[in-house]
């Protein structure tokens, strides 16, 4: 099943809501496909049967059709996800790049918007980070501390 506008995604989810509850769609007569529930008795006014305490069984094949609507929305709930799990990635990656705060009172500001946005990033990211740049920067940093302990002349 191919899901392409809200309308079909909102129809899908009931449908989905419904097989969950039990219903199945079955053929009751020649095209006729009616929503179902095994364990109740038909109460359908379109059935062939009715009059008659009857109920309708469905084939493996009716019942491989209603899982599979479950199997096509959790498809569907999945890309819908990962697209939103993107795109909250995309923020917090562009806010840790192009924000640079400038004060101790910023780094504050921009830690506390982080924390409350949930884009704050884990203790294992930045320590990650913190051994990648001391790795990029390892002569530079040696050179500045030796620098930093020469007497100065006068």
């Amino acid at each position: 099943m191919c899901v392409d506008d809200s309308y079909s995604e909102w129809c899908l989810g009931r449908l989905v809501q419904r097989v969950r509850e039990g219903w199945i769609y079955v053929d009751i007569s020649p095209n006729n496909r009616c929503l179902i529930r095994p364990d109740r008795d038909c109460d359908i006014s379109s059935c062939p049967q009715r009059g008659t305490v009857h109920r309708h069984q469905p084939t493996l094949a009716d019942r491989e059709e209603a899982y599979e609507c479950i199997t096509d929305w959790l498809a569907m709930e999945f890309r819908r996800e990962e697209k939103r799990k993107a795109v909250l990635e995309l923020k917090r990656i562009y806010a840790l790049v192009h924000l640079r705060p400038s004060t101790p009172s910023d780094l504050r500001a921009e830690a506390q918007r982080l924390i409350c946005t949930g884009q704050m990033p884990s203790l294992d990211e930045l320590l990650k980070a913190i051994a990648k740049t001391r790795r990029k920067y390892r002569d530079q940093i040696i050179a500045a501390r030796k620098q930093g302990r020469k007497p100065a002349r006068g």
